[in-house]
């Protein structure tokens, strides 16, 4: 029973696809007749008319036929021809048609699909106007077309073409190529009934993959040429042309929206001798401005410079503490740091900034002392996000920076109007577009490696005195590894995507750049913004101890907790203890020559800060101090070695290294 059953369904299946097989074998092409009338302008105005047998299978509603819209030019580019569709029959009445461009195609789709072909004998007739078909070179130009399309449905028994030339005009050479596509076969005959027609017939049947190529060579006049600009550059590179524009008009608009709108440029800010400080600019918040945004979490610059604020301000005493860490990851010695925030008995009664006013009334509800250490990074975490509310809320309420929405509008509608031109006049077809998310997910690893190697080759001793004396061939060692790098991948993008992509990525990368730098100051901002890039240029200026001689502790304490926000304590610190250390050294003179014993006077130039105790043999050991607190805040930085650059040795307090008096 169970091979009769297995028997019966072999023998259905076989009988079914007997069944397919004849009625697909109803539907048959009996000719295909295509004439072709060429204009004096270059225009060809095309009748194909196919004789079919419609079985209800191939052809159910009507037929489908792709016309090959892209050309590759004299100078080896590429362009799409024109097209336009003038009409269609079905056994010679008007019939529906509906015509679509994809992947360099027209489209056609003739016939009414709501309805189905009444089987056996169908003609339509279908009448085209394609433009800029006609290539032309130094010598001739040229007539290529795919009249017998190449991948019909169905074989083609019979098929002929026919070219009308304009009046009185004549053709140097004509032939045609039969068989599979980019084959060179010959199995056709030629007639030359009139000087100005040609004709063209298969001799045998055209099977499923197999068309008819025709060429004509024609003398130079017979067809208006175009001018050389627009031959070169409009037909053949016009994908290239717009995008080449593209990118210089909508990246020029960026830049000068950002110049004229967008961030302040810091090359702009002039260096004073004497700097103001603006009530509004807090130490914490100054890092923000420069850096023109801020970050959702607090950094412990910011932090830092707020406690140091604090401490300088009269609200609290700070005390560094090192220990001995007991939990050592490596062999060596390691130290656990601790800072100590007190609040002072008669602190001034004055407003502070809302950062500040948040560390302060955090130690004063712990009791009036907190300790920042490796025991507390918990509350240090919590502290910290307090921290970081109070000082966004302090940039909001500010209204520091606002977006530019006018000119990043501009910048969205610049790059769609560009990218929509080079889709429709270009060789690349509309679906490309979704290709330029890829084009940027596989760019991002390539840019993270090379940005790696940039930064491992050129920014690993950033923090040390650059070589001045080598700026030209640093700028060309960068040159060098940007265009190693990045012209051989976009190369390789353009090889293997369509240019469309490219642009498509173009266009995401330049809309979220416009948002980025078009995140713009307001005018007070503004005035704010240029106040704190005089802070950090005065901070970051380097100048003789001779000509610093008007730096005292005072300015110093001032501007410390910026310069610890802006990272730049290490240069200002080590700007005030060669201060320190020229007057030391004059004084130590001046008493000399007056013969003066040391009891007589101590030296008035040792600097000893009454809002911080610890245990420092220079001034600018005070930078280590605050990049250890880092780890025992919460634990995110490595701890200190004892072997580091400056070390933490006994000393006087912040005696600047001076002796004597």
């Amino acid at each position: 029973m169970k091979c009769f059953l297995q028997g019966s369904i072999i023998l259905l299946l076989f009988f079914t696809s007997l069944f397919c097989m004849q009625v697909k074998a109803l539907d048959s092409t009996q000719g295909l007749y295509v004439t072709i009338d060429v204009k004096p302008n270059g225009d060809l105005v095309i009748t194909e008319q196919f004789d079919l047998i419609a079985g209800g299978y191939i052809f159910e509603h009507g037929i489908y036929r792709a016309v090959p819209l892209v050309l590759e030019g004299q100078y080896g580019g590429q362009y799409l021809a024109g097209f336009k569709m003038l009409s269609a029959h079905l056994n010679d009445k008007p019939t529906p048609y509906l015509v679509t461009f994809s992947e360099g195609q027209a489209i056609i789709k003739v016939g009414d699909p709501t309805k189905k072909l009444a089987l056996g004998q169908a003609k339509f007739v279908i009448s085209y106007q394609l433009s800029d078909k006609i290539r032309f070179f130094q010598n001739h130009d040229e007539l290529l077309f795919h009249a017998i399309p190449y991948q019909w449905a169905t074989s083609i028994e019979q098929s002929k073409v026919v070219v009308n030339l304009p009046e009185k005009s004549r053709a140097l050479q004509w032939l045609a190529y039969t068989g599979s596509y980019r084959e060179k076969g010959s199995d056709y005959f030629a007639q030359n009934p009139k000087q100005n027609e040609f004709r063209f017939t298969a001799k045998t049947v055209l099977g499923q993959s197999q068309g008819m190529t025709i060429v004509i060579a024609l003398p130079k006049g017979v067809i208006e040429q175009p001018s050389l600009f627009y031959l070169i550059f409009l037909l053949e590179f016009i994908e290239w042309v717009i995008a080449i524009i593209f990118l210089g008009a909508v990246g020029s608009f960026i830049y000068w929206s950002w110049r004229k709108f967008g961030q302040y440029p810091d090359e702009n800010v002039e260096l004073l001798e004497v700097v103001k400080i603006p009530n509004e600019l807090s130490p914490a918040l100054i890092r923000g401005i420069t850096k023109h945004g801020f970050s959702m979490k607090c950094s412990i610059e910011e932090f830092t410079s707020t406690c140091v604020s604090l401490g300088v301000k009269g609200y609290l005493d700070l005390k560094y503490t090192q220990e001995l860490s007991t939990e050592t990851v490596v062999v060596g010695r390691y130290y656990s740091h601790s800072l100590l925030l007190t609040v002072k008995p008669n602190f001034p009664n004055k407003a502070l900034p809302k950062n500040e006013q948040c560390v302060l009334d955090w130690v004063i509800n712990e009791g009036g002392c907190y300790v920042i250490s490796s025991d507390n990074r918990e509350p240090n975490r919590q502290l910290f996000k307090l921290f970081s509310t109070a000082l966004r809320a302090e940039a909001k309420d500010a209204k520091i920076f606002t977006w530019n929405f006018k000119y990043t509008l501009i910048t969205v509608g610049l790059s769609s109007m560009f990218v929509g031109v080079q889709s429709v006049l270009g060789v690349s077809d509309w679906i490309d577009i979704l290709w330029g998310p890829l084009v940027i997910v596989m760019t991002f690893p390539i840019f993270i490696l090379w940005f790696a190697i940039y930064e491992s080759i050129f920014d690993k001793d950033k923090d040390k005195d650059k070589d001045k004396d080598k700026p030209a061939s640093q700028i060309k060692n960068k040159a060098l590894m940007i265009g190693a790098v990045w012209i051989p991948w976009v190369g390789l993008l353009c090889y293997f995507l369509p240019l469309l992509s490219l642009s498509s990525a173009f266009l995401i990368l330049f809309c979220l750049s416009a948002a980025h730098l078009n995140y713009a100051p307001t005018h007070y901002g503004r005035q704010l913004l240029i106040s704190a890039l005089q802070i950090k240029k005065y901070i970051e200026a380097e100048k003789e101890p001779e000509d610093d001689f008007l730096l005292d502790a005072s300015e110093y304490e001032t501007l410390l907790p910026y310069a610890i926000s802006l990272e730049l304590q290490k240069v200002w610190c080590s700007r005030f203890d060669n201060v320190q250390k020229m007057k030391r050294k004059q004084f130590r003179k001046l008493k000399a020559r007056k013969k003066r014993s040391s009891s007589d006077n101590l030296n008035p130039f040792r600097y000893k800060p009454i809002w911080f105790l610890g245990s420092f043999s220079a001034q600018s050991e005070f930078v280590n101090s605050l990049e250890s607190i880092s780890y025992s805040a919460t634990g995110n930085l490595g701890a200190s070695s004892s072997t580091t650059s400056s070390g933490f040795s006994s000393g006087s307090g912040f005696s600047g290294g001076g002796g004597g008096g």
